[in-house]
Parts: C-alpha cells; sequence; structure tokens
C-alpha cells in the first residue's frame, strides 16, 4: 500500500538467499519477518530489520537482546523501492518454511523510522518526525531491554501504553 507505506508479503523459505517484491513504492525502513510454519529447527524468532542498523544487523522482536549479526537475515543486502532480501537464515528464510513480513516505509506525516543516540539525561536528543505521532515504540539497539511502547494521551504528553515483554502473547500495562 504506497499511501501507508506498509505492505503484509509471504512465501516459503528456500534456504538461499533471495528477493521479494514489495511494491511499496519506496525504500523500506523497517521490516519484521517470522516463520509462520515448517521453518528448519522449530519456532523461530521474530527478525527485525531497521534501517539505522545496517543490513548486517537484526533486532528481535520477541526478545530483550541486543542488535545480533545479521549477515544472513538480510544477506547483507539493504532493501530498495521494489525489493527486499532475505538470507539462509532460519529466521527469515529456512528451507521448506512459511514466512511472513511486515514492511515499512515513511510517509511523511504518517509515519516514520529513525534512531537516536540517548545521553541518560532528561534534556535527551529530540527526534523530528515532520508530525504529531499518536504511538511509538522504542528499542535500544545495543542494550538488553524491551520494547516500550506509548501512545498519545492529549496534545501534551504521552503515557506508556505497555512494554513488549519477551515469550509473551502481547503488551503488559504499565501504569
Amino acid at each position: 500500500n504506497t499511501t501507508s507505506g506498509f505492505g503484509i508479503y509471504k512465501w516459503t523459505g528456500t534456504g538461499s538467499a533471495g528477493t521479494i517484491a514489495h511494491g511499496l513504492g519506496a525504500t523500506p525502513k523497517m521490516m519484521i519477518v517470522k516463520a509462520m510454519s515448517g521453518a528448519p529447527g522449530g519456532a523461530q524468532a521474530w527478525s527485525v530489520y531497521h534501517a539505522s542498523l545496517g543490513n548486517d544487523k537484526f533486532l528481535v522482536l520477541n526478545s530483550s537482546d541486543a542488535e545480533g549479526d545479521g549477515s544472513t537475515d538480510w544477506n547483507s543486502t539493504s532493501p530498495t523501492d521494489t525489493l527486499f532480501t532475505v538470507g539462509n537464515a532460519n529466521r527469515t528464510n529456512g528451507s521448506g518454511g512459511t514466512y511472513v513480513a511486515y514492511v515499512w516505509c515513511d510517509v511523511q506525516g504518517f509515519s516514520k523510522f529513525g534512531s537516536y543516540v540517548g545521553t541518560g539525561n532528561i534534556d535527551s536528543p529530540f527526534s523530528y518526525t515532520g508530525f504529531k505521532p499518536s504511538m511509538f515504540f522504542l528499542k535500544a539497539d545495543r542494550d538488553e531491554a524491551e520494547h516500550k511502547a506509548q501512545q498519545k494521551k492529549s496534545d501534551d504528553f504521552y503515557r506508556k501504553i505497555g512494554v513488549l515483554r519477551q515469550k509473551s502473547d502481547g503488551i503488559d500495562p504499565e501504569s
């Protein structure tokens, strides 16, 4: 969907590097890939590509682990405005597995994907999106930390809606 900059794609794994056409008309900034069934080695983690990490790193959606070496997840190849690449990792393209990818692009005024380096101080960096987001997600890439989700409650502040816990079926609410 070029309007929302979001697409869902499904394929059968080959065990070798390959490309998948996405039709979004722009280069994806974030992708989440999940082995749905039949992946070699059994259940696999949700592998996450983020443009700020590059094509040789990955995050795991259902883990608090720091970034990992993703050269076999993305075949060390960045997505283009027409294709994304999966390598031979069982998480993304194991032979005979059924896979699904959730793929996002930046859409001005609607969605924005980026990164920042925290300072540990209250006056940490400001991340400009060009619009007022109604929800955002955070994940540390170099430290072990869970994903955090926050949703806009009013024009003045955001409220924490939860922490995405590893090995969980959903969001654990925080007050």
